[in-house]
């Protein structure tokens, strides 16, 4: 059951990461050095946040799960 959760989890994350790098490279191509570093900060910094909440969303999802399946178990 983890398995499967932790591979949305990825999946999810790298979806987000690549998606940032897109943008980055698009915007690399038509702007300035100073401009460059403010669009790569702030998408490492995007990139940073989606892993936090994606971690969370795993760990709450696990949690409950097997809060789930042990009530049903123990009943």
């Amino acid at each position: 059951m983890r398995n499967i959760y932790f591979s949305i989890f990825e999946k999810r994350l790298l979806i987000s990461k690549i998606t940032c790098l897109f943008l980055f490279y698009i915007l690399l191509i038509k702007s300035n050095k100073i401009l460059k570093l403010i669009i790569f900060n702030v998408l490492s910094n995007i990139i940073n946040y989606c892993k936090f909440i994606y971690y969370i969303v795993f760990k709450v999802t696990i949690y409950y799960t097997n809060k789930i399946l042990c009530s049903n178990i123990f009943k």
